[in-house]
């Protein structure tokens, strides 16, 4: 009965996936690091019920990523949702699974398999066991229908659009600072199981090898896993002896993983300040602090703004230290304001002290979930 259930839903799923399996189209998946075009931000206010379809179409094509599915309805996202944690425990059968498998942890080890269905094939490369990575490879990308892992999509890209006009700023297209800024320092919050990290440092096409720091933060049980998730990665490629295989062939291109927990804002806020000086003694003066649907777990949101603020205050990353490169807050994340109300989140910055440090903010999108605030917040 369960098998004939779990047989109807994949059906039903394949009925409702916009892209028909004969468009070939589909299997040309926009990389998820290709600069998209341009275009202005879609500002969308009004409830968010009613209008989720028209903010996932409006904030997919503003950063150039495949819209997801209008036709499917709430029930079918939870349907997918239940589907895909079963999938997980037969993915990764000790029988069919050799090695260690991470856990699920705030759906950690999900997202990190949507992000592999969206193109991302350095998180393919993390996935454990060849069953995962087999199902998520070009060739069976066209099953699945845009609902999760197209929403995910719509902040990778975002994010990704963000950090491209960061490193196009600071060498020198925008702000003249190419001669001064020899480097980024990169902090991505609450990473998770995410591949942007090793992505960054391979080159990835945002910034050249050797000129990118970066730093992943996370809670202690989440920093181990990942820990052995990459050093399982790494001894499966050196067995197939494939030295230059992009960040694969050299332990010196992961990142390093730190412990943090942004409940805790005092130890947030010295941790922080730390990297920020420790990144810039090393010479890499430009600062980009990434936060990716992260916020949604912390108690106190605002406290989280302002402590972040307040790190980059303390490091000396106000106006004073613009000759060390600009710092950037780039987020896709929950915040406590209306949904899509642009005012209300300049708002929110300036009251939680960004203001007095130069805080601007350069970009918003709005788009359905619970990471429903996309933005790009400068200090200079």
């Amino acid at each position: 009965m369960t098998t004939r259930c779990l047989f109807v839903l994949f059906l039903c799923l394949i009925l409702l996936n916009p892209s028909s399996p004969l468009n070939l189209s589909s299997f040309k998946r926009e990389n998820s690091f290709t600069r998209p075009s341009l275009g202005p931000s879609f500002r969308i206010r009004g409830n968010e019920k009613r209008y989720a379809n028209a903010t996932a179409t409006a904030a997919a094509l503003a950063v150039g990523a495949p819209v997801p599915s209008t036709r499917a309805p709430r029930f079918l996202w939870k349907l997918a949702w239940d589907f895909g944690k079963k999938s997980l425990s037969i993915l990764h059968n000790p029988y069919l699974t050799s090695g260690y498998v991470p856990s699920d942890r705030n759906v950690n080890l999900s997202v990190l398999y949507w992000k592999a269905l969206d193109g991302d094939e350095y998180a393919r490369a993390l996935l454990p066991g060849r069953l995962g990575r087999l199902f998520t490879s070009r060739a069976f990308r066209w099953m699945y229908p845009r609902l999760h892992h197209a929403n995910v999509g719509i902040r990778t890209r975002f994010i990704n659009r963000c950090l491209e006009s960061v490193v196009a700023e600071e060498e020198g297209g925008d702000g003249g600072v190419a001669d001064i800024t020899q480097g980024f320092n990169v902090l991505i919050l609450g990473a998770g199981f995410d591949s942007r990290g090793v992505r960054l440092l391979d080159g990835g096409g945002v910034v050249d090898k050797g000129k990118v720091r970066v730093v992943e933060f996370d809670l202690e049980g989440v920093v181990k896993e990942k820990g052995k998730v990459f050093e399982r990665n790494y001894r499966r490629r050196r067995r197939r002896r494939r030295k230059s295989a992009g960040w694969g062939g050299s332990k010196e291109q992961l990142p390093i993983l730190t412990n943090i927990n942004l409940n805790y804002l005092e130890g947030t806020r010295a941790t922080l300040s730390d990297e920020i000086q420790e990144g810039r003694r090393l010479g890499f003066g430009t600062t980009i602090i990434v936060c990716e649907a992260v916020l949604i777990y912390v108690n106190d949101v605002r406290g989280v703004v302002r402590t972040i603020g307040e790190a980059i205050e303390a490091a000396g990353g106000g106006e004073e230290d613009t000759k060390l490169g600009r710092t950037h807050y780039i987020f896709a994340d929950r915040l406590p304001v209306k949904y899509g109300d642009v005012e209300e989140v300049k708002r929110l910055f300036e009251e939680e002290g960004w203001g007095r440090k130069g805080g601007k903010l350069r970009d918003f999108i709005p788009k359905p979930g619970l990471a429903s605030s996309m933005g790009w917040v400068t200090t200079d």
